[in-house]
């Protein structure tokens, strides 16, 4: 799901840039920046998926007293990217 929603980079999804220092064992000094996920204000709901997915892309079953499902990857990600496109919030909800 994340794989995804950062190819269509929806607003919700990236928090201010993470920068940081790493020494290396041979003294280096290097400067990464990544951008974290944040979500701040909202409510994710990939339950949703549920509904995108037919009979051979989601199999739902329970292993002993939990609930598991089984989601053919390519089925997931077809659905999935089509979905963020049409509507970049379909996975959130705002916060309350």
């Amino acid at each position: 799901m994340h794989s995804i929603e950062e190819i269509v980079e929806p607003p919700y999804l990236f928090g201010r840039p993470l920068t940081y220092r790493l020494m290396l064992a041979d003294g280096r000094v290097l400067n990464k920046t990544h951008r974290r996920h944040a979500f701040a204000g909202w409510v994710q709901r990939y339950d949703r998926v549920a509904h995108l997915l037919d009979e051979d892309g989601l199999k739902s079953g329970s292993v002993l007293a939990a609930d598991v499902f089984l989601i053919e990857a390519s089925a997931l990600w077809d659905a999935v990217l089509a979905a963020l496109r049409q509507d970049c919030f379909y996975f959130v909800e705002k916060q309350v």
